[in-house]
């Protein structure tokens, strides 16, 4: 039987977080090994016939790839194990040891780079 994995799972109901009203100003953060990734989880539209910026078309083509692939392997519902992604938009990269950051309109991070993750707002201490 195959089933996803824990952290996919975790990471999944995390944005289920942010999609309710009263919690849609928070932010999902991932925690990798260049460091901190913050965004807004990309919702892919059910129809992409009107794609109007060129973050959606490329959601498009990430979306077509992904599906691609998993019709060429035979998988159903998820990619196994820790294969697999989420897209952010509007993505932030806090490397680790430094205060600067990068801004990224679209962003795909591999379920197998994630160490942590976590959901709310950051604030930072001096």
């Amino acid at each position: 039987m195959k089933i996803p994995t824990l952290k996919k799972t975790l990471i999944n109901k995390l944005y289920d977080f942010s999609t309710i009203e009263d919690l849609n100003k928070n932010q999902i953060y991932l925690y990798t090994p260049i460091g901190i990734i913050s965004g807004e989880v990309y919702e892919f539209p059910e129809n992409y016939e009107e794609e109007k910026t060129v973050v959606d078309v490329l959601a498009k083509n990430f979306s077509e790839i992904a599906d691609d692939y998993k019709e060429k392997y035979n998988i159903e519902d998820f990619l196994p194990n820790n294969d697999g992604f989420i897209v952010l938009k509007k993505a932030k990269i806090q490397p680790l040891g430094s205060m600067s950051t990068t801004n990224i309109d679209l962003l795909t991070v591999f379920f197998d780079q994630i160490i942590a993750v976590s959901f709310g707002t950051l604030n930072v201490a001096d």
